[in-house]
């Protein structure tokens, strides 16, 4: 089993509600992929941000607003093939307001798509965790900060660093650690064992998670942990060792409880509350 996390998690403060802890931003989802913003903003609010708010195609605006009645939903320019077709007024202006913004769940990679992220990074205030269609925008691009945590499995990783999936694989640690300080930003090389690396050379290692995470949407479901736990105060180095902590041990929960396979990531968000009463007992 991994060691628990070298940063401490954030407590939460009761003494002024929903305020104290954070609001989160989640962009992304298509036409074809509309639930990756909605596991994604599930899963921030399990891990205990108080606010949260989702922006994904016009098409699929509505039904998100039912699905997740405890979210705010913004709205955006759709283009033909169901993918956003680029940003919009209001959405900047929660992303200068967000105290944290997960970008990329269920979006399409485009050079166009990355140029709107970058808008999207430079406005932010709060952490930025950029997962699948958003994480080529920061290559290459030199206005990048330590705000910014990035979830790539092996072959997102290859094609950010331009190396062979299997020269990921044989040194991941490495290539995560020459990753994070070119970039500078803390990078989340999820697999097997994940490596967590931070611009100044910290490394953590978690090898703790299930096979039973090897489903469809377990990395959304990631990435909102992150950003959730970023929202509530957590420094990105901290919020995504916990976000990798809490996301394997539900997933070893249920490989206890039920199987191997069969988990549903929607599943995953509800473990999250007695995960984290066990932690803070």
């Amino acid at each position: 089993m991994t060691d628990r996390p070298t940063h401490l998690l954030p407590r939460a403060d009761d003494s002024h509600g929903k305020e104290s802890r954070g609001s989160v931003l989640v962009v992304g989802g298509s036409a074809e992929i509309p639930g990756a913003v909605l596991l994604a903003g599930t899963a921030a609010l399990r891990v205990g941000a108080g606010k949260l708010q989702l922006a994904s195609v016009v098409s699929i605006a509505p039904w998100l607003a039912l699905a997740m009645p405890e979210a705010r939903v913004l709205p955006l320019p759709e283009a033909p093939e169901g993918e956003i077709a680029q940003l919009s007024p209001g959405l900047l202006q929660a992303a200068r307001e967000a105290d944290a913004m997960v970008i990329g769940p269920g979006s399409e990679a485009t050079s166009q798509w990355w140029e709107d992220v970058r808008l999207l990074t430079n406005a932010a205030r709060g952490t930025v965790v950029l997962d699948a269609g958003a994480l080529g925008a920061l290559a290459g691009n030199q206005e990048a900060t330590r705000r910014c945590v990035l979830t790539p499995h092996a072959g997102e990783m290859a094609s950010l660093t331009g190396l062979s999936l299997d020269e990921v694989e044989r040194s991941p640690e490495q290539v995560a650690c020459r990753y994070s300080q070119k970039v500078e930003c803390i990078v989340v090389l999820k697999g097997a064992i994940t490596y967590i690396s931070a611009p100044d050379g910290e490394v953590w290692r978690h090898g703790g998670g299930s096979v039973a995470l090897g489903t469809s949407g377990s990395g959304d479901v990631l990435s909102g942990l992150i950003g959730g736990l970023a929202a509530r105060g957590a420094s990105p180095m901290a919020a995504a060792q916990w976000g990798v902590y809490l996301h394997g041990m539900a997933g070893s929960r249920f490989e206890e409880s039920v199987g191997e396979v069969g988990l549903l990531a929607r599943e995953l968000p509800a473990m999250i509350p007695s995960l984290l009463r066990e932690l803070s007992a």
